[in-house]
């Protein structure tokens, strides 16, 4: 039960970042962080199931994508194949985690988070 509320929580911060945008010569919103955080804190399955209910809420048109936006023709728009990634990028994560144990420090989850990003969220973001 502990489990599931920590996801739903996630799942409720990936929204709330997803409206935040920080303003860059290329505004960005702090979703990207939100998935990092979801994953890193409950690990690679619950982090997971986490991305995906945002997804499912989403995709059924609630306005949880940036710009108070849902459904899933924004799924299928310029900036879908970006939140697609998020799911792909907690499955590569799961991957990496039985490699986690050797490596307990600090760096070792931020390389295995900038690994997950760059290696699936980019080009995903820029294919779909």
């Amino acid at each position: 039960m502990k489990k599931m509320t920590f996801t739903a929580m996630a799942a409720v911060l990936i929204c709330v970042c997803s409206w935040i945008t920080i303003p860059f010569t290329i505004p960005f919103t702090m979703q990207t962080f939100a998935v990092f955080f979801a994953v890193l804190f409950l690990g690679g399955k619950n982090g997971i199931a986490a991305i995906a209910l945002y997804l499912l809420m989403g995709m059924i048109g609630l306005p949880v994508f940036s710009g108070f936006r849902g459904g899933i023709g924004h799924l299928l728009g310029p900036t879908g194949g970006y939140i697609v990634g998020f799911l792909f990028t907690g499955i590569f994560y799961l991957m990496l985690e039985p490699f986690q144990k050797r490596v307990v420090s600090s760096d070792g989850l931020l390389l295995q988070a900038v690994l997950s990003s760059v290696t699936l969220q980019v080009p995903y973001g820029s294919l779909l």
